[in-house]
């Protein structure tokens, strides 16, 4: 009996022991990587951060970016996930991906699918969300926000995607895109046509500027002022330029002592291609005073040079502003919170399939560190991420502008800029081996 036994627990005792060396095996194994269809930043502290405004849900609001996006939300637009209607304060969180570097950060897949078969090019991508005291709140089905998302590309082909359930990318809605009018607005009319008034003079044309002082605050000096132009100056090009009605004037001291100035009128126009057209005059001028109190006028008109001069540097800080933004808006109306982008599918045809290395693998081997590649299209606006076994057929275009990053251990990341591709690529299109420049990945992203 006692040898039974003993045989026995010999038996339990290899059992128990094959079965710990199985699962030693087994955790020893190098597990099979698979891509994830779901929103993951690949940086953590570099994610792409949301604006907040804090409003009355009971009012209307309009929210207007400086790329010329604009976001208008009706009065009592929400209800909290039991259908109830929100009312008092509410924090409206959104976040616009104007380029690629936007998308990589925030860890928006831009495959349609798991399956990796189709990835999209975005020409402008918006996230809005609502909360109330931590609780996310939904739109009542029969209000809409309206969106116009700054566009900085032509649209043909693109599509309204909507991001389900954070994973897959369905088509939805129509949207157009149409000019920003607002923009246009800002800009057009900053001057009004020029009143000559040759009753003073025979021989010379005086002049006031007629602006609208609203649209151009910096001319508020010269209110009331009249210009001379002297006769051999006058031409039919300065007659003709007396009836365009000009955007911007700047003027420009050339003899103090005589007191004359260049004046220069600027416009911008678009052609039959729709490509912008600046046209200039340029006509030298003196104000109009009365000899007898020419040193009180001098005194009085150096202060009126200080004030346009302060004034005329804020406009034109303004007009750099207004210029930032997009000419065109991709106009839409959605219906619930989320994710919407306007995209259209990268054809695989473009993509040329080559095999690529780094300069770090000597020191950091990709495999068993797990490093995740990104390939960043900056001009299409896309990004495709890599597992390493997959970096023997990485997706490159030839003629568009790219960067690829690599994410290494300890918060570092790898940089391959779009001039060492476009080198390499000139070398060998079948095998890559790229040199990197490594930084901070949090540091490196919060820059770009």
């Amino acid at each position: 009996m006692a040898y039974q036994i003993n045989n026995k627990t010999k038996i339990i005792g290899l059992l128990f022991s094959s079965l710990i060396i199985i699962t030693w095996a087994y955790f020893l194994m190098p597990k099979k990587e698979r891509y994830k269809q779901q929103i993951n930043p690949p940086v953590k502290n570099a994610d792409l951060p949301f604006s907040e405004i804090i409003f009355n849900a009971d009012s209307a609001l309009t929210i207007e970016k400086e790329n010329g996006t604009l976001i208008s939300i009706p009065a009592n637009a929400f209800t909290n996930p039991q259908g109830k209607t929100i009312t008092g304060m509410v924090s409206f969180k959104y976040r616009t991906f104007d380029n690629a570097i936007d998308i990589f950060r925030s860890g928006i897949p831009m495959s349609t699918n798991q399956d990796r078969n189709a990835f999209l090019q975005s020409a402008g991508m918006i996230e809005l969300n609502a909360y109330q005291e931590g609780n996310q709140l939904m739109l009542k089905p029969e209000k809409y926000i309206d969106v116009e998302l700054a566009s900085f590309k032509k649209t043909d082909g693109y599509e309204l995607y909507y991001l389900n359930d954070s994973a897959n990318w369905n088509v939805t809605n129509n949207f157009n895109n149409i000019e920003n009018s607002r923009k246009k607005l800002k800009l057009q009319n900053l001057i009004t046509p020029i009143s000559p008034n040759p009753e003073d003079s025979i021989q010379d044309l005086i002049f006031e500027m007629v602006a609208n002082l609203n649209d151009a605050p910096y001319l508020k000096s010269f209110e009331n002022l009249k210009w001379k132009i002297d006769r051999k100056n006058i031409s039919d090009e300065l007659l003709e330029a007396m009836r365009v009605d000009w955007d911007e004037v700047s003027i420009k001291e050339i003899n103090k002592r005589k007191m004359k100035y260049e004046m220069v009128f600027t416009k911008t126009m678009r052609d039959f291609s729709s490509d912008a057209v600046t046209k200039t005059f340029k006509v030298n001028a003196s104000p109009v005073f009365n000899k007898n109190e020419k040193r009180a006028f001098r005194n009085d008109f150096a202060e009126r040079i200080k004030l346009y001069e302060v004034d005329f540097a804020k406009y034109t800080q303004e007009k750099i502003r207004i210029e930032q933004e997009a000419d065109m808006v991709n106009q839409f109306r959605i219906n619930k919170m989320g994710i919407w982008n306007v995209d259209k599918i990268i054809n695989d045809a473009d993509l040329l399939i080559t095999n690529i290395s780094f300069d770090f693998e000597k020191d950091i081997d990709p495999s068993t560190n797990h490093i995740m590649t990104y390939v960043i299209y900056e001009d299409n606006n896309s990004v495709i991420p890599y597992l390493p076994k997959d970096l023997k057929k990485v997706g490159l275009l030839r003629n568009k502008k790219m960067k690829i990053l690599a994410i290494l251990p300890n918060n570092k990341i790898a940089i391959v800029n779009d001039e060492e591709i476009k080198t390499q690529l000139k070398i060998s299109a079948d095998r890559l081996f790229l040199k990197t420049v490594k930084a901070s990945a949090v540091e490196y992203l919060n820059k770009s």
